[in-house]
């Protein structure tokens, strides 16, 4: 059977029917086909073309700015300074920020293409300088040091204080710390803890006002005035409790010679060890009371009692409540001695004192 070549137009009918087909017919089914992929090839070439065209109009209307590669000029200073950050690609569409350390937004004026002037802003921090937040210059901006604080305020002698704020940085091991001195600034070096923090030791000689810390950056100046002392200063003692004759431990500041101790009114030369530490006897005739430190430079008294003499004393007792018939013990010093006790007035028998010691009662 010959088909017609209108026949074929059908794919489905020449394909159940393509043994019966003319020769004619499946030529013309053959070419088709070919023509049909030929077209198919050719789409992808097309779409390729018109895409390149669209980026090529895409790059016209919109231009890309290149990078700036960033530098700057100094290389350090303090808030408020005006420095040149170089690159290329400045303009007013494509730079829109600048940040110091990736924190602190800065203000900036456009010279030209390839130069910014910026100024330093308040509360920057060393590190990068970075324009639109992506182009980092190559090494960090040094910030001169600020201080926030410093504790304590008040310090004595060879004591030390903790200074706060930012841009801490070595110069060698250490940074500088200027305190003012009674025959002008005394310059001493301070530990750097962190690029916040400096540990330092109040020098001999230092007297009230500003503190300063230097560094490569520059300098930064405290607005609340250190308060320097050289008087004595007791910082603990022990034991707490002693008995007359027995030995205390005194620890503090400034025991100089000619340092003398009281015990409430009773005065005691003591063995001064250092400038921080020195022992002394208690009298025989000290009783509870303050103990104070004197010498050239001023007076120290602390807070709390010595607890000693010989009279008896309680520092504590167990249980803390209970009836009648309830076992006691009480805890103390100079016990031997005691002649009574007595709960809220009432005396406790002799014969109800089952155990006594120089430091128990029960």
């Amino acid at each position: 059977m010959n088909l017609s070549l209108a026949a074929i137009q059908s794919e489905e009918f020449l394909k159940s029917n393509f043994l019966t087909a003319s020769a004619e017919a499946k030529k013309v089914w053959r070419d088709n086909k070919n023509a049909e992929s030929a077209k198919q090839r050719h789409w992808p070439f097309v779409f390729s073309a018109f895409f390149a065209v669209e980026c090529l109009l895409l790059l016209l209307l919109f231009p890309i700015t290149a990078k700036a590669a960033v530098s700057f000029s100094p290389g350090f200073g303090q808030p408020g300074n005006l420095i040149t950050v170089t690159g290329t690609g400045f303009s007013t569409a494509a730079t829109t920020n600048v940040f110091f350390n990736h924190l602190t937004l800065a203000d900036f004026d456009i010279v030209n293409s390839t130069t910014l002037t910026v100024v330093v802003p308040p509360g920057a921090q060393s590190g990068f300088i970075s324009v639109n937040a992506a182009n980092n210059s190559t090494s960090n901006f040094l910030v001169a040091p600020r201080i926030d604080s410093f504790t304590p305020e008040t310090q004595n002698i060879t004591n030390l204080i903790s200074i706060s704020g930012a841009n801490f940085i070595l110069i060698g091991t250490n940074t500088l710390v200027t305190f003012p001195g009674t025959n002008g600034s005394i310059v001493t070096t301070g530990t750097v803890t962190s690029v916040s923090q400096i540990s330092v030791k109040v020098p001999p000689g230092a007297t009230n006002g500003p503190l300063k810390v230097t560094t490569s950056a520059g300098s930064g100046l405290s607005t609340d005035s250190f308060i320097a002392s050289n008087r004595p200063l007791i910082t603990d003692f022990s034991p707490t409790l002693a008995t007359n004759g027995s030995t205390l431990l005194i620890n503090g500041a400034n025991f100089i010679a000619g340092t003398l101790v009281k015990f409430g009114t009773v005065t005691a030369t003591p063995t001064i060890s250092s400038l921080t530490q020195l022992h002394v006897v208690i009298p025989s005739t000290a009783t509870n009371n303050p103990i104070t430190v004197s010498n050239a430079n001023g007076t120290f008294t602390t807070s709390s009692n010595l607890l000693t003499g010989k009279q008896p004393t309680i520092t504590d007792f167990t249980p803390i409540y209970g009836g009648a018939g309830v076992g006691l013990t009480i805890d103390g010093y100079n016990f031997l001695t005691e002649s009574a006790v007595k709960i809220n007035g009432a005396a406790i028998s002799q014969t109800n004192i089952t155990g006594k010691s120089d430091t128990q009662l029960s």
